[in-house]
């Protein structure tokens, strides 16, 4: 028992459609007068007879595809499967026919609703759950990343305004501590009074300055040419 498949098409060129053909591996080739079969044998049984197969048939005026019945796969998806199969063969001899696009469309539609039909409502419920749930879960991964990069974005905001900060307190530092004049002379004391000699650890210690501050200073006083560097 089998099933068969007719497709409207005009066969172009005959010689090219003959190469094309040849060229499949593992099919039987068949050329009669202006036909030609090609076959393919899926599973064979115990004693090795082809058990489950297809043939396809090309003539002037059309293209058949002959399939046995499976015993693992209801007819209807045997019948999908088999369109599957056969559909990257008729793609490689699309040039050598006029297919009808009308007809494939209809052959394929009809598979498809044939292949939903016979897929019980208990099961479309739970394959229709389980593709709203890989949406949302799509969705989800989405706004993680989404919500990831935004973390980083707001990191590296954080960051800028934790560094500004920094820069703007230092300079506050400068205005509530003694002017900068007043430092350097603080500073120039301190050498004259330690033999010239300078602990910059001990000085910020001692007037509450930042080191940051007092290295400012010593390189101003450097510039100025009030003290040389060691």
């Amino acid at each position: 028992m089998g099933s068969k498949i007719e497709i409207k098409a005009n066969l172009k060129d005959f010689q090219s459609l003959k190469s094309k053909l040849k060229s499949l591996s593992n099919f039987y080739y068949l050329e009669r007068g202006n036909s030609i079969s090609v076959g393919y044998i899926e599973r064979r049984d115990l004693q090795g007879n082809p058990k489950e197969f297809f043939i396809l048939e090309f003539k002037p005026d059309g293209i058949s595809i002959e399939y046995s019945d499976s015993d693992t796969e209801n007819p209807a998806l045997r019948k999908w499967n088999i369109l599957r199969k056969v559909m990257p063969i008729l793609s490689m001899v699309a040039n050598e026919y006029n297919l009808d696009p009308q007809s494939m469309m209809e052959i394929m539609n009809f598979a498809i609703e044939d292949l939903l039909s016979s897929i019980p409502e208990s099961t479309k419920a739970g394959l229709l759950e389980k593709e709203e749930l890989k949406a949302k879960i799509t969705q989800l991964e989405r706004k993680i990343a989404s919500l990831e990069k935004d973390k980083k974005e707001l990191e590296k905001e954080l960051f800028k305004v934790a560094e500004e900060n920094e820069k703007l307190k230092f300079k506050l530092r400068k205005y509530e501590s003694m002017s900068d004049e007043m430092l350097k002379k603080k500073i120039m004391d301190w050498i004259k009074e330690s033999g010239g000699e300078f602990d910059i650890g001990e000085f910020a210690k001692t007037y509450k300055v930042p080191e940051a501050r007092i290295h400012e200073m010593l390189e101003e006083l450097i510039k100025e040419k009030y003290i040389k560097p060691l």
